[in-house]
């Protein structure tokens, strides 16, 4: 069965991505994606991560996707694939297609759910 993270998605660069998700749990995750082409700027405030196992938003990920009205992006680790979608707030126009390559992490100096 799948899980929900919230969190944002934005252009950091003209190639460059980073998305911030928070598990029910309280886990703080980070992304950052290399696109293969420049992406026109945009930013989604309110995105929704769908995964599988938390184990899907470690390591390094293989990026597909689009954005235009909205930003769709697959993360796909060894076929486990992570989705992140959204709804931007200015559109991009027309839309870019993303290709590219992610890295998750936990985020810095965050204490995983379950430590002490």
């Amino acid at each position: 069965m799948s899980s929900t993270a919230s969190g944002e998605i934005h252009t950091t660069g003209p190639a460059s991505l980073e998305g911030n998700f928070t598990t029910d749990a309280g886990d703080p995750y980070v992304i950052d994606i290399t696109t293969n082409d420049i992406v026109d700027a945009f930013k989604c405030d309110s995105a929704t991560l769908t995964y599988d196992k938390l184990s899907d938003m470690t390591g390094r990920v293989t990026i597909t996707g689009n954005v235009g009205a909205d930003v769709h992006i697959n993360c796909d680790r060894d076929g486990a694939v992570a989705v992140i979608t959204g709804t931007v707030t200015t559109a991009v126009d027309p839309p870019d297609t993303i290709m590219g390559s992610g890295r998750w992490a936990l985020r810095s100096g965050a204490k995983v759910s379950g430590d002490h």
